[in-house]
């Protein structure tokens, strides 16, 4: 039955195209194709009223905003995108239109019923709900005709330069914008505003801008160790579009490293308030692609979607790390729009070019800060002003910075010259002194340096230590340390300074900190006397300075202008006298000599050893003793081999030299036997193939991974495009499997069979030449019976006509010619006229279409176009019009044979 009706469907269709009913229509091929590329290049039409819907991407949902292309709905900012490319298409002379756009969900519900069910839509293939390109907006089917047709050419040369790709290779028709090109469209501002700014606040109860210095006005202080408030603001104008649904909007942020560095974050929206003051949390701040809480690193940050007029924060806790004064020019926080689909980016880093900008301008800004320390100056600052918390006290006719030297200069102005720094924090457990390089001319001064700490504000003696500043005008390191002063406890709160007594010069400072230990210049031996101008007179040793005992030592401990006083030995040297050693002297000054430090033998040193020589070297009445081998003789022990004997006189033969399997030599090697050849306990090892069993698997065509690689019918080239028949009769197709695991060229049937005529040529493309008797020669004006093979029943028998002596087409009796049309079923609303992903799925983004769980068969589908004809009406109008009926016969064999060789 249904060989019947697929020939009765061919005769309806054949008839419908004729030549012979219609002298002036156009070729099948032209007519089929007149509607896709028409020459009245009307341009796609556009309604921009504006609806919402709910859209879908592998499974998730998410509203979009669509309007209307060519009768179908369409996300908008793609609808916009499409347009200026129809727009292109029509100046190079082509009409491009939306065959399909956007399916709702219970659109693609009932497609997806059709397929399950096979009751509806021609049982086309179609993907789940929620799981459609078409359900996303951005996917369109456009009037392409087909692989190679002048639309397609165009597409696919220039559909990238407006955002445009097809991401189904089996389909022609696919094509899908997911931002980029040009911009513009009909439909108004369809791009977001965005903007971004940094803001920091300070510590609470600090000033922003405590030292506003030079350079450093303006700009935000702090102290190393701080933790403080930084927000990244990234906001949508209100009176702009949004964002792209489904688009993670991303900035940038980068802190500058080492000195500021961010501690932990949350990202927070002011929906639906849109006033940069109400503030919940957003959902980006759970997105697992942002960097750590409590661990952000600097790069990309995933912001979700902006509404008109959202804004979104990141608010960092921030530390200020390290101190930059002088290392680094105001350590900067920046931030910078990475990415908005269609709209903005890609801007991977501060400094990158943009490849998409719709804004007009770089989208970026960023905040400076000064971070100073409270127990370490360096005088780098590039201003005169810039003392960094040091000031003049009393005695100090100037004090101020000399940018071009990177230092601090002091003016002394008189007596007891001082300054002080009361921003000073140090922690005494930590460190035990402070060190600075300076420098003074002409001689050494005695210098002092106070401290007041958080229990003790008053400045005295008792909280400070004298150094020595080398003169010459040369910088020298000087350390002053308060290890051993009981005072230094808790936390310094301010350190003072007094360069000198008096005086009337420059006292140079380099730098000055806190360090964790150190000797104090002028004392280097730490014994509390100085040197000059002190009355230590050997700085170098701790145990020299006036009143120490006096040692037999060579110097003057005692710093008295006398050595060893009263301290030399029996032998009239310092210290103890010297011991007996075996030399023929008498070392100890006791009149003896060598006493009791001759060996056995009689001679100085220790005995000589003993070694395998048959002679008592070691003097202990014994010869060889613990010299000898094994094997009874001298020298090295001889080594295992493996021969079968105990070499090395062990008591055992051949240990640590036989192999595994118990043999000299090496193992056997291993092979894919079911054995253990090399005897290591595993059989068959590293010689199996990728399935586990011994010698190689051919992969074939059958959906399957024959060889175990991960990969099936990879060798096949499988949904490529292919071409099925021969010279003159070729058919566009795509690679398939076949049923005996090779590959076959699957390929449509031709739109209408050439009827066979008397030339020598295989016309009807059946693989036969001037078949069923053309070529013979006849009698004009006689008939013949002759074999109809494809009407099946009692109609096999027809008549023939001999014209100008040529026997013609074979044609059925009256009664077989059916006299009413066959029913043509119309296709649902969403089935669309040049091919969809309901009738051939997705693929590309988002789950494909042919996934069908479960299939592992190939199946290859040709349709035809449906036209129909009614039988009852030739070109007089009649039933019976013999001739051309014939003609139909002869015809409709030619597409059966030509069927099974394509699909042979």
């Amino acid at each position: 039955m249904r060989g019947t009706s697929r020939a009765l469907f061919a005769i309806l269709l054949l008839g419908s195209l004729a030549p012979a009913c219609a002298p002036n229509a156009p070729p099948p091929d032209e007519a089929r194709t007149r509607s896709l590329e028409s020459q009245e290049l009307a341009l796609s039409s556009i309604n921009c009223s504006e609806s919402t819907a709910t859209g879908y991407r592998n499974g998730s949902s998410f509203t979009i905003r669509v309007v209307t292309v060519d009768g179908k709905k369409v996300e908008k900012a793609t609808a916009n995108a499409y347009m200026v490319m129809a727009q292109a298409a029509q100046n190079a002379g082509l009409q491009l239109r939306v065959v399909s756009g956007f399916r709702t969900y219970a659109e693609q519900q009932y497609l997806y019923n059709c397929y399950i069910h096979c009751n509806c839509n021609n049982c086309n293939l179609a993907a789940r709900p929620g799981y459609s390109n078409h359900q996303s907006g951005h996917a369109l089917d456009l009037n392409t005709g087909g692989f190679g047709t002048s639309i397609y050419n165009w597409l696919t040369a220039h559909g990238a330069a407006y955002g445009f790709s097809r991401t189904v290779p089996s389909e022609s028709w696919h094509w899908e914008w997911w931002g980029g090109g040009p911009g513009g469209g009909p439909c108004g501002a369809q791009y977001p505003n965005l903007s971004v700014e940094v803001r920091t606040y300070p510590p609470s109860g600090q000033s922003a801008d405590f030292r506003p210095e030079g350079s450093s006005s303006g700009v935000m202080d702090l102290y190393a160790g701080q933790e403080f408030v930084t927000e990244i603001i990234v906001r949508n104008a209100a009176n702009a579009g949004p964002t792209q649904s489904g688009d993670d909007v991303k900035v940038g942020v980068w802190f500058e490293t080492p000195y500021i560095t961010p501690v932990s974050y949350r990202i927070y929206t002011d929906y639906p308030h849109f006033d940069l003051s109400h503030w919940v949390i957003s959902n980006a701040d759970s997105i697992a692609a942002n960097p750590p809480k409590t661990a952000p690193t600097n790069g990309a940050y995933r912001m979700e979607h902006f509404a008109p007029g959202e804004g979104k924060k990141i608010r960092f806790v921030t530390r200020a790390n390290q101190y930059s004064i002088g290392q680094v020019d105001h350590p900067d926080v920046r931030v910078w729009l990475w990415h908005a689909a269609g709209y903005y980016g890609e801007q991977t880093s501060w400094g990158d070019a943009v490849e998409t900008n719709h804004a007009g301008h770089v989208i970026r800004h960023y905040k400076q800060h000064d971070i100073y320390s409270r127990l370490r100056w360096e005088f780098d600052a590039p201003q005169a002003p810039e003392t960094e918390g040091w000031a003049k006290v009393n005695g100090v006719a100037s004090l101020a910075l000399v940018p071009a030297s990177d230092m601090l200069r002091v003016g002394l102005g008189g007596s007891d010259p001082h300054i002080a720094n009361t921003t000073a924090r140090v922690n005494t457990a930590s460190y035990k002194a402070v060190r600075l390089r300076a420098r003074s001319p002409g001689a050494a001064q005695l210098s002092q340096m106070f401290f007041i700490t958080d229990t003790d504000g008053t400045w005295n003696e008792a909280k400070s230590a004298k150094f020595i500043s080398p003169g010459g005008n040369q910088f020298t390191e000087l350390t002053v340390s308060f290890a051993d002063n009981p005072k230094w406890t808790g936390t310094v709160t301010g350190l003072r300074l007094d360069p000198a007594t008096s005086g009337t010069f420059d006292y140079d400072i380099d730098w000055m900190k806190a360090i964790a230990s150190g000797t104090t210049s002028g004392d280097a031996d730490h014994d509390g006397f100085l040197t000059g101008p002190g009355p230590d007179c050997d700085d170098a040793v701790a145990a020299v300075h006036p009143g120490a005992a006096e040692a037999c030592n060579g110097r003057d401990d005692d710093c008295d202008g006398a050595t060893d006083e009263g301290v030399t030995n029996a032998c009239g040297g310092c210290g103890a006298v010297g011991q007996e050693v075996c030399n023929g002297i008498d070392d100890d000054c006791d009149g003896e000599t060598d006493e009791g430090v001759a060996n056995a033998c009689g001679g100085c040193g220790a005995e000589p050893e003993e070694v395998c020589n048959g002679v008592d070297d070691d003097c202990d009445g014994l010869t060889d003793e613990g010299v000898s081998d094994p094997c009874g003789g001298c020298g090295e022990i001889p080594p295992e081999v493996c021969n079968g004997l105990d070499d090395d006189c062990d008591g055992l033969t051949d240990e640590g030299v036989a192999n595994a399997c118990g043999g000299c030599g090496a193992p056997p090697k291993e092979v894919c036997n079911g054995l253990d050849d090399d005897c290591d306990g595993e059989t068959d090892e590293n010689v199996t193939n990728l399935c586990g069993t011994c010698g190689e698997i051919a992969e074939v065509c059958n959906g399957l991974d024959d060889d175990c690689d991960g990969a099936y019918d990879e060798d096949f080239d499988i949904g490529s495009s292919c071409v099925a028949g021969y010279e003159g009769c070729e058919t566009p197709g795509f690679w398939a499997c076949d049923t005996d695991g090779g590959r076959v060229c699957a390929a449509a049937d031709p739109w209408a069979a050439n009827p066979e005529i008397c030339n020598g040529v295989d016309d009807d493309c059946d693989g036969r030449t001037d078949e069923g008797g053309l070529c013979q020669r006849c009698l004009s004006g006689v008939s013949g019976p002759c074999t109809l093979e494809w009407m099946g029943g009692d109609c096999t028998d027809g008549t023939r006509a001999c014209v100008d002596g040529v026997w013609q087409r074979c044609e059925p009796r009256p009664e077989c010619i059916p006299t009413e049309e066959e029913p043509i079923a119309e296709p649902p609303v969403e089935a669309d006229a040049v091919g969809s992903d309901a009738e051939e799925p997705d693929t590309g983004v988002g789950v494909a279409d042919d996934a069908i769980a479960g299939r592992q068969d190939v199946v290859v589908r040709v349709d035809s176009v449906r036209t129909a004809r009614p039988a009852n009406t030739g070109c007089g109008g009649g039933a019976t019009d013999g001739p051309a009926w014939l003609l139909l016969g002869a015809a409709l064999v030619g597409v059966a044979t030509r069927r099974r060789r394509l699909r042979g």
